[in-house]
């Protein structure tokens, strides 16, 4: 009835959202600064730990908020796209990637 239909076009709402805010081109940017300072983060630890060096705590958290920042990322594009998403084999990478990184912590 009525509630029901209520609940879809909110559902359709929060949806266009997610699909806006995934799609926009600044988002867009931001998340490409984002996997570039993790890069960063990642490299000064793997440097850190072969050279024997304690481990900066700051670019740890800062690698674990990039990590968090992927996972909504990925979170609100499979509620936008549904099971099509599982289709597309970079989500299904960016997945492992995420899965490999919550490992790690």
């Amino acid at each position: 009835g009525e509630f029901s239909s209520d609940l879809r076009q909110q559902r359709w709402r929060w949806r266009r959202w997610a699909k806006r805010l995934t799609t926009n081109p600044y988002v867009q940017q931001c998340m490409a600064l984002v996997v570039l300072f993790d890069a960063y983060c990642n490299c000064s630890d793997i440097d850190a730990r072969a050279q024997g060096d304690q481990v900066n705590p700051t670019l740890h958290v800062a690698a674990g908020l990039c990590l968090v920042l992927y996972a909504i990322e990925l979170g609100l594009i499979l509620f936008w796209q549904g099971s099509v998403a599982l289709k597309d084999w970079i989500f299904l990478l960016d997945v492992g990637v995420i899965l490999c990184g919550f490992t790690e912590i």
